[in-house]
């Protein structure tokens, strides 16, 4: 039996896929905009923030028991890897359409398109999905791309996820199946659950410098963001893509980690830099302090010069 996807889900399915992990422009790289690419680089920084909070769990400590880490470089990388991820995941949950001059590559994007599509995503055309995915690895041929070419577990394994996204039996499985409101209304609640803090945060204390009236809107406790919130935040986003890229869309299994180079921890155990020469780190703070110093002065001349 051949399958083919209907025109209307084909080209929305090729616009979901696009937002997913979708080439740049002009290049068949993945576009730095896509959500894979997002992940991507969410998760890298991740994981070398925890390498580098090992490191320091390890390290040497003084004699007072504290570990021999240098503050300014330390919280430096503490504040820009928290403001860094809060920012990811917000642009991965961020709500404005898909589509559209304003239309952004988030997921709360596309669950909220797959919803408002969800006639089309039944179970006919996700099945056909699935074949195309293997006329496009070249594990089946155009001319062949029918039920009777496929392996029959591999499809029974599709059909048995489906009967649950649809919420039918297996002996009352019907092509016009389509994926259940609750399936999407479940995972939009999940990105909320994370989303509403998150967004709290980056729009009152990174994304903008609200003012005191501003933030007397929110509670500062309840916008409080742990490590623990990020970890949480990392499963939900890397699961709701697994489920619209692997399941829904087409059967794929995306790196969102790449493997470690052999490069990656050189020179890892070398210091910053000699004792010796720490006076010269001095002097690079004492002349920005300098320059710094002189913007106070002569702001009348500056106003009306062309600097």
């Amino acid at each position: 039996m051949k399958l083919r996807m209907d025109t209307e889900y084909a080209e929305k399915r090729k616009i979901w896929l696009n937002a997913l992990d979708g080439p740049g422009p002009g290049s068949h790289a993945l576009d730095d905009n896509s959500i894979a690419a997002q992940i991507m680089h969410t998760l890298h920084d991740a994981a070398v923030f925890r390498v580098v909070i090992k490191s320091r769990e390890l390290s040497e400590r003084d004699n007072g028991g504290r570990i021999k880490c240098n503050r300014l470089v330390h919280q430096l990388f503490d504040k820009c890897f928290f403001q860094s991820q809060l920012m990811s995941i917000r642009r991965l949950l961020d709500g404005y359409d898909l589509n559209g001059e304003r239309g952004v590559n988030s997921l709360r994007a596309i669950l909220d398109d797959m919803k408002k599509s969800r006639a089309i995503l039944t179970r006919k055309n996700i099945v056909a999905s699935h074949v195309e995915r293997k006329i496009e690895l070249g594990i089946l041929s155009r001319e062949c791309g029918s039920l009777d070419a496929l392996d029959v577990q591999d499809i029974e394994g599709v059909d048995l996820n489906l009967d649950r996204l649809c919420g039918v039996q297996s002996n009352q499985r019907n092509q016009a199946d389509a994926v259940a409101e609750i399936i999407f209304d479940t995972l939009l609640e999940k990105i909320r659950s994370v989303d509403n803090i998150m967004k709290a945060y980056v729009d009152k204390f990174i994304a903008h410098a609200a003012t005191r009236e501003s933030r007397n809107e929110i509670n500062p406790w309840d916008v409080k963001i742990t490590l623990d919130d990020v970890w949480r935040a990392h499963e939900i986003i890397c699961r709701i893509f697994c489920f619209m890229d692997n399941i829904l869309l087409r059967s794929n299994e995306t790196v969102f980690l790449p493997p470690r180079s052999a490069s990656d921890f050189k020179y890892i155990d070398v210091p910053l830099l000699k004792q010796e020469l720490i006076p010269k780190l001095q002097q690079v703070w004492k002349n920005y302090e300098e320059e710094i110093s002189s913007l106070y002065v002569g702001n009348i001349d500056w106003i009306f010069s062309n600097a």
